[in-house]
């Protein structure tokens, strides 16, 4: 895309009004110069509402044609995965550029839709995995590309949750909904950022174990309202989940086990590189989760010189990676920065989950089965 002239703000729409909007992006673009949150649009027109009161001067909308009505730039759409690629095509065919929440897609066959959509309209299509712009995650893949560990050889990633399985009842528990559970939504953050540190790999073969609901129930202390009791409905996706892939040119091994509710002391992620020169490991915490620990030093590594434990400023910040993320994607859209490379990342991203998912004889439903 070309770079403009132009130097008035952005007007940025917002499709859905969940927790992730409410609680991070709204207050993100509402203090962000150089951009106008113009609308807001949520089927369910309520909770439109009550986000709207808490953020005077959003409007909302009470129908997609009124929000692209709106003169958009751009068009945030955060809402339950099975929608991401059909509104994100909607908008990028309506001309405006999208950020689209993480999962990209629930299957592959969507994914390749919407590359095709942004490539067809020339727009800009970016998705959010925030965690990529987490400060010891882009300081590590600096010193990757710099040659500090050597070629890379492995990488071994984890993220777990002791009572973190998302409900009761919501979308998230719902295969039809979500396109799957730990390893589309915790599993994809892991991938992708794995992906970095080696791009243009090509993916040889993945397999993973999927582990279900049985008797223990489960606890959903992240979604739960305040007197709300710990009760399952329903639940018909993987609460975990181990997996692996191999990588050409260059060639690596990715390790990965992700869990919604793994009995651990607390949530905990951790990421380790291995290189033909070095080892790299972070240990922090990823997402929202109100129940581990962000440490200041979160990275150390080892070389034939011996331990280093740089200092990372801001580690701890919650809202740092996705106010990055926000910067990253406004750059793209004015011209100032290529966004394209971020794009083929998430698309081999959504390529290893419906490897590994196939792998476990796990099919995600069509569009016309939802």
């Amino acid at each position: 895309m070309e770079k403009t002239a132009d130097c008035s703000p952005l007007r940025i729409g917002i499709v859905g009004a969940g927790r992730i909007v409410a609680r991070v992006h709204l207050p993100i673009l509402s203090a962000m110069p150089g951009v106008s949150v113009a609308g807001l649009f949520d089927q369910d027109q309520t909770q439109s509402l009550l986000l709207a009161k808490k953020f005077p001067g959003v409007h909302t909308c009470l129908s997609l044609d009124e929000l692209l009505a709106l003169q958009l730039d751009a068009v945030l759409v955060a809402c339950p995965n099975y929608l991401h690629a059909k509104l994100s095509i909607a908008m990028l065919n309506a001309g405006v550029h999208v950020l689209c929440e993480k999962p990209m897609a629930t299957t592959l066959a969507e994914a390749i839709d919407m590359v095709e959509a942004a490539q067809r309209n020339r727009r800009e299509l970016m998705i959010a995995y925030a965690n990529r712009f987490r400060p010891e995650i882009l300081l590590l893949q600096e010193l990757v590309q710099q040659g500090k560990l050597g070629e890379i050889q492995t990488v071994r990633c984890s993220w777990l949750r002791r009572n973190g399985v998302p409900g009761t009842n919501t979308w998230f528990t719902r295969r039809t909904l979500s396109g799957g559970g730990a390893l589309i939504d915790l599993g994809s953050h892991l991938i992708n950022i794995a992906l970095s540190f080696c791009p243009g790999a090509h993916l040889v073969s993945a397999q993973c174990s999927l582990n279900y609901l049985q008797e223990r129930p489960a606890r959903a202390s992240w979604y739960l309202a305040e007197n709300q009791e710990e009760v399952r409905d329903f639940c018909d996706v993987e609460i975990d989940v181990s997996g692996s892939a191999l990588f050409v040119d260059p060639s690596y091994h990715l390790f990965l086990e992700a869990s919604w509710d793994r009995l651990v002391e607390r949530d905990q992620t951790s990421l380790t590189l291995i290189g033909t020169r070095g080892t790299a490991r972070i240990e922090t915490l990823f997402g929202l989760s109100p129940h581990g620990v962000r440490p200041d030093s979160p990275l150390t590594i080892w070389t034939s010189a011996g331990r280093e434990v740089p200092q990372i400023a801001h580690a701890t910040d919650l809202f740092l990676p996705f106010q990055n993320q926000w910067r990253c994607f406004l750059a793209g859209i004015r011209g100032e920065y290529g966004l394209h490379s971020l794009l083929q990342g998430s698309l081999t991203t959504v390529k290893v989950i419906d490897a590994m998912y196939r792998s476990a004889a796990f099919v995600t439903p069509s569009p016309d089965q939802r």
